[in-house]
């Protein structure tokens, strides 16, 4: 996928552990971060390679923290993982590193690269891609919460605080594949 799309970072795959996910003993090479960081950063960091394990004590960005930005009155502008039972997310390097049952990939393209994968999205599932942005947690609820708990593809333009905290390039995307729709699409990508 890395090479048929020309990507910059390599696709970053992400697998939510649940207290009833048996354990694998692949995951002795994972590390939980000290410093705690957003999991826009954390993403960066699986783009180079690194695998992690994150806990609610490692990142702020998915759970049931407290929202500390005001939401307008009926205004659902967030989507958190907040699924119970969950243990930890793992975050790695899909193309140096395999793990079984992912629920997604997430890959940090540029608008051309978009362009490629709504093309693709359309001709496979012969209907329009809706897109969610706009969310108090960009990074959070518009790629890992939202394809897992909707199970299909969405991008982010990322909030300020990505950009700012993980430095993201002026021109940087994510996308959010759920492991569904991955299969599929990778097919029509190196086609």
């Amino acid at each position: 996928m890395k090479v048929a799309l020309n990507l910059t970072y390599n696709p970053v795959g992400f697998k939510l552990v649940m207290d009833s996910t048996p354990v694998d003993n692949n995951l002795d090479n994972f590390t939980t971060p000290d410093d705690p960081q957003r999991l826009c950063r954390f993403i960066k960091r699986a783009s180079d390679g690194e695998l992690l394990k994150l806990t609610k004590n490692t990142t702020t960005c998915f759970g049931t923290q407290n929202n500390k930005i005001p939401s307008k009155e009926g205004l659902d502008s967030r989507l958190n993982l907040d699924i119970r039972g969950l243990k930890y997310i793992l975050l790695f390097a899909a193309n140096k590193f395999s793990i079984k049952n992912i629920d997604g990939i997430i890959l940090i393209i540029n608008p051309k690269i978009s362009t490629i994968l709504i093309d693709i999205y359309v001709e496979l599932y012969n209907k329009p891609l809706k897109i969610m942005c706009g969310t108090q947690k960009g990074v959070c609820s518009e790629i890992a919460a939202y394809i897992v708990k909707r199970n299909d593809v969405n991008f982010s333009f990322l909030c300020t605080g990505a950009r700012k905290s993980a430095k993201y390039e002026d021109c940087d995307l994510l996308c959010g594949i759920p492991d569904i729709m991955l299969q599929e699409m990778i097919s029509k990508i190196i086609s």
